[in-house]
C-alpha cells in the first residue's frame, strides 16, 4: 500500500480475498441452517476454521477502511480523475 508495488492493484487483491472469505462463511451458515432446519445440531461445522475465517474478515475490515481512507485523501490531493 506504500506504493512500492505500483503493478499491483492492492485494492482488488484485498477486495477479492474479502470476498473470498465472506463466501466461506455464507457457506457454512447455509450448512448450518440445513441442519437446523432438519433438527439436528451443527455437528463438526462449527470447527477452528470457520472461527480463523470470522477472525480473518474481522482484520480485513481494518485493512479495507484503511484503503478507502487513502483513496478519499488521494481524491481530495489529486482530484477524482
Amino acid at each position: 500500500m506504500n506504493g512500492d508495488a505500483p503493478e499491483i492493484d492492492h485494492e482488488e487483491v484485498l477486495w477479492n480475498l474479502t470476498t473470498e472469505f465472506i463466501d466461506r462463511v455464507d457457506q457454512i451458515f447455509d450448512k448450518v441452517q440445513t441442519r437446523v432446519k432438519a433438527g439436528l445440531d451443527e455437528g463438526d461445522i462449527m470447527a477452528g476454521d470457520v472461527v480463523d475465517t470470522v477472525n480473518t474478515l474481522r482484520t480485513l475490515r481494518h485493512f479495507m477502511r484503511e484503503v478507502a481512507r487513502r483513496e478519499e485523501i488521494r481524491k481530495i490531493v489529486k482530484g477524482s480523475g
